[in-house]
């Protein structure tokens, strides 16, 4: 009866538990607002709306998404600063 118990137990605590998302790199390195990114990595969520991503300090629109890549629209206000992903569902963010 332990056995079942701690497997239960394990089942539920590592059901929350995310990868963090990945950056490996994108394409292109820069470009004028509107520009199609493409962004590579890995741990994704698959959900475009469930990956948050800034270029510099503005928030992009995910348009396609895959476990190791992602597809962004550069917007009006970003910077030339990092890009930067994060999962909605775990807050997790690609270093």
């Amino acid at each position: 009866m332990l056995k079942y118990f701690v497997f239960f137990l394990s089942f539920f605590f590592f059901q929350g538990i995310t990868a963090q998302p990945v950056v490996t790199a994108f394409s292109p390195l820069s470009g004028p607002v509107g520009t199609s990114v493409a962004i590579s990595g890995f741990n994704f969520d698959p959900v475009p709306t469930n990956n948050i991503v800034y270029a510099g300090a503005v928030r992009a629109t995910v348009s396609t998404a895959t476990p190791t890549s992602l597809n962004i629209t550069i917007p009006v206000g970003a910077t030339y600063d990092p890009i930067s992903v994060t999962m909605y569902s775990s807050g997790d963010t690609a270093p």
